[in-house]
């Protein structure tokens, strides 16, 4: 009789430590997250620091060379430019501010989702830009 108490007694301390751990864990959770929204500004701070740099980057090394010539990108091109892009984010953020930023916003995907857009954007308005100077400068020198 006295083994079964002692079991019992076991399973009430595992149980009752359990709950313990679970209740510091969630309001450290908590707090880590509270954390990193009132972080949150520093954090787009340096995403949009790396986001420039690298579509700087990507635009003179790969874009340029395309919109001077006055093509535009196709599916393909784009498609690895916003790849190479998104890598280069990431490897100016480092791990430490991606990880903060799958924790507020719940997973990588949706930062890339959000990476790709802005790229996509910035890369239509640009090209648009330059194919028209391009144009612009080839209507020029017809006239002459």
């Amino acid at each position: 009789m006295n083994w079964i108490i002692l079991i019992f007694s076991i399973i009430y301390t595992i149980m009752i430590s359990y709950v313990i751990f679970l209740l510091v864990r969630s309001r450290i959770d908590s707090k880590k997250r509270c954390d990193l929204f009132h972080r949150y500004g520093e954090l787009l701070v340096l995403l949009d620091g790396a986001k420039e740099i690298a579509y700087q980057k990507i635009f003179q090394n790969h874009v340029l060379t395309y919109s001077t010539s006055g093509f535009k990108l196709n599916k393909n091109e784009l498609e690895k430019f916003q790849t190479l892009y998104i890598k280069t984010v990431f490897a100016l953020c480092g791990p430490s501010v991606i990880e903060d930023f799958k924790s507020i916003h719940g997973d990588l995907e949706s930062i890339c989702i959000m990476l790709t857009n802005s790229f996509i954007l910035r890369i239509n308005q640009d090209e648009a830009d330059i194919i028209g100077k391009v144009a612009e400068s080839t209507e020029d020198k017809n006239r002459i």
